[in-house]
């Protein structure tokens, strides 16, 4: 199973980004993700943006999803911040799989856990 989280994964844009584009640069790429959600400029209420990728290729974030999440697609200057932040999503995910989890601890893990 691919990685889709890092802790404390912060960068920024390599390049400024118009609102189509489905590939974006950044200056360090993550180190343990293969796909993931990350957030632009999550400290600017005008410019937030969630966006999903699929895939790293050195520092190029591939198969981007722009407006990800009830947010908005917009463009973003050079240097702008890249983060991985938690989003509602991921805590309704995780919400929504958490009796999924417990079953399957249950089932290969009950006999080992008092």
């Amino acid at each position: 199973m691919a990685n889709r989280f890092q802790n404390f994964y912060t960068t920024t844009l390599t390049t400024d980004i118009g609102a189509n584009d489905d590939t974006i640069r950044v200056n360090t790429p993550p180190t343990d993700l293969v796909k993931g959600t990350l957030t632009l400029e999550a400290r600017n209420p005008d410019k937030r943006e969630i966006i999903k990728f699929t895939g790293v290729n050195d520092n190029l974030l591939t198969g981007v999803i722009r407006g990800a999440e009830g947010t908005r697609a917009t463009t973003h200057n050079r240097n702008a911040s890249v983060e991985m932040n938690v989003t509602a999503e991921m805590l309704n995910e995780a919400y929504e799989s958490q009796s999924s989890l417990q079953d399957l601890v249950d089932k290969h893990f009950g006999d080992f856990i008092d």
